[in-house]
């Protein structure tokens, strides 16, 4: 479902390869490197195939092919990759990990971070805090994941933005994806200096919180330029820190636009004919030139689109494996809540 192309530019999620591999008699792996673009839309996982083809002196064994999965994360300003290592009962190292954003829009709107292949002994534990340049307080997530053990060799990734159509689960594992800041324990204790102080702003354990809960609330509005800081502790109740148990190996980043000209907003609701919640359905919206943004319904067949310019006109489509639905052609002059779908047998 990605788009290849032989440069990174609108609409483009990865540059094409097609390259010869040699393989010598001892030689079980080769590498070949994918070029991904990034482009500040927010988009659902999309898939690359890469197949081995033409053998010259040997037979081509199994597997043949691939899928290579793209996850769409907060790239924008991804210039801290430093692993952050943490200790049981303890603050991070480094501790804060600092973006320093230059070049960003004055009037933040949309924010989405990324924590990049984490993985934890007792995730429960992990509390994470992002302080903006302006100095507000908020934090990303808390007491998430229960008590199921991420391994190092297979890490998450973890997108955190206002209008996902999920939140981290309370008790169950922690997977890959984008999902609302989520913190399942109140109140969150003051974490250790340097940082500030609680109170913090805590989003909550639910999909539903108000405007002031929510990462638009704390930094809209605001000048984006200066240093982003990510305070990372392990809340272990014990006397003293003990050894690392877990780690943010892949750093982290983020993304900051500016709002659209009314910050018009789409969402709504796709259900099966007999009125239940559709999961997994991609709804896609078509603007007048062609540009296609895509969302993926949440477990209850909610989606919901930000950033629409006022005065756009969008085609609404869903695309389900199991259902059909009507498309809907829209004019967009203020935010629309309730766009729904209703599937066809």
């Amino acid at each position: 479902t990605g788009i290849g192309g032989a440069s990174c530019g609108f609409g483009v999620d990865y540059i094409d390869v097609s390259e010869v591999v040699t393989f010598a008699p001892t030689v079980a792996s080769q590498v070949v490197n994918i070029t991904l673009c990034p482009d500040n839309e927010v988009e659902p996982f999309e898939t690359v195939n890469v197949t081995l083809s033409d053998p010259s002196g040997t037979l081509i064994g199994s597997p043949s092919s691939a899928v290579v999965t793209i996850n769409d994360t907060a790239n924008q300003f991804l210039n801290n990759m430093t692993p952050i290592v943490i200790n049981a009962g303890a603050a991070a190292n480094p501790y804060p990990s600092v973006i320093t954003v230059t070049g960003a829009t004055t009037s933040a709107f949309r924010i989405r971070v990324t924590v990049y292949d984490l993985w934890h002994d007792f995730p429960e534990n992990v509390q994470m805090l992002l302080v903006g340049p302006n100095g507000a307080k908020y934090m990303l997530m808390a007491a998430t994941g229960g008590p199921f053990a991420i391994s190092p060799d297979s890490p998450v990734t973890l997108t955190f933005w206002d209008q996902n159509p999920a939140v981290l689960p309370d008790s169950g594992p922690l997977v890959t994806g984008a999902f609302r800041p989520t913190t399942c324990e109140t109140p969150v204790t003051t974490f250790p200096p340097p940082a500030p102080a609680a109170p913090y702003i805590e989003p909550g354990c639910t999909l539903d919180r108000p405007v002031d809960k929510t990462m638009y609330g704390t930094f809209s509005g605001q000048d984006a330029n200066g240093n982003w800081q990510l305070f990372v502790r392990d809340d272990a109740q014990m006397m003293a820190p003990m050894s690392v148990v877990g780690e943010i190996a892949g750093g982290w980043g983020i993304e900051i636009l500016a709002a659209t000209s009314a910050g018009v907003e789409i969402s709504g609701r796709v259900t099966t004919p007999d009125g239940r919640g559709l999961r997994g359905a991609t709804v896609s919206a078509v603007d007048n030139a062609g540009r296609k943004r895509s969302v993926v319904t949440s477990s209850l067949g909610y989606y919901s689109f930000a950033d629409v310019d006022a005065g756009e006109t969008l085609v609404i489509a869903v695309a389900s494996k199991r259902y059909r639905f009507h498309s809907r052609v829209l004019q967009v002059f203020d935010t629309l809540s309730d766009v729904d779908f209703v599937g066809l047998e």
